[in-house]
């Protein structure tokens, strides 16, 4: 949980430049600061990206309650159930670890 404000003093350019670096990193401020004090590489984000992603990973989960579906009603799980399954969940965890190189 975030509880510390932290105030400080920038000159007219230097709040330009960190204004123009959020902006182009497509970030409000705190979350740009944040990025930097992680070490973490700032780069622009794309909304298109992330709402791509958030599409994605909802068909992935999608698909994973057809088939949780389709071996409830027909009482069976068979290697090709399983494959697809197993499929869906890997593009899941490759969705899901493509979302982590990203600050949200």
């Amino acid at each position: 949980m975030r509880t510390k404000i932290i105030n400080f003093r920038l000159s007219d350019e230097e709040n330009k430049s960190l204004n123009f670096k959020s902006n182009l990193a497509n970030m409000k401020v705190s979350i740009y600061i944040r990025a930097a004090i992680d070490n973490s590489i700032v780069i622009q984000q794309d909304k298109d990206f992330k709402n791509k992603i958030l599409f994605l990973m909802n068909n992935a989960t999608n698909n994973i309650n057809q088939i949780a579906k389709y071996c409830n009603t027909n009482k069976k799980l068979d290697n090709s159930v399983l494959k697809k399954l197993e499929d869906n969940l890997n593009y899941l965890k490759a969705i899901s670890e493509a979302k982590e190189q990203v600050s949200w």
